[in-house]
């Protein structure tokens, strides 16, 4: 009985270890370097370091970071930070949508990663935006 004990112990930590492996480190600040919006047919991307180069200036770009259980996201430099609250669903967060964002036309909005962007997913009436963010340099 002891060895069987044992063995459950052994395996409950190499399956913990898997799992801590595999969920996705959304702590920390983020900086939005890239914009996509999409509508219809029609995308537009723009990716902020390359079209601003030396003039593209971390501090006055908008931002994501994660603190205290919530999400604090500011669009550019000139904004009020605001503050939002998600729920994990599977891989990625599923923000809690103020009641003005949906008087905005706003349906839903995610947060995931693809390859080692988080891409912060906004589904519009209209299209899409979905904005890139890095770790800072």
């Amino acid at each position: 009985m002891k060895r069987f004990a044992v063995f459950v112990v052994a395996v409950l930590a190499v399956v913990m270890m898997f799992c801590t492996a595999e969920a996705e480190d959304f702590s920390g600040k983020w900086i939005n370097y890239m914009m996509v919006a999409a509508e219809g047919d029609e995308k537009m991307v723009v990716n902020f370091e390359e079209v601003l180069g030396d003039d593209f200036v971390e501090e006055q770009a908008g931002y994501i970071e994660f603190r205290d259980g919530k999400v604090y996201m500011l669009m550019t430099g000139d904004d009020e930070e605001e503050e939002l609250t998600y729920i994990a669903d599977g891989d990625k967060l599923v923000v809690d949508l103020p009641d003005e964002a949906k008087e905005e036309g706003i349906s839903s909005i995610e947060l995931y990663f693809e390859s080692n962007d988080l891409i912060l997913a906004v589904n519009l009436d209209v299209g899409s935006l979905n904005n890139h963010y890095r770790r800072p340099k």
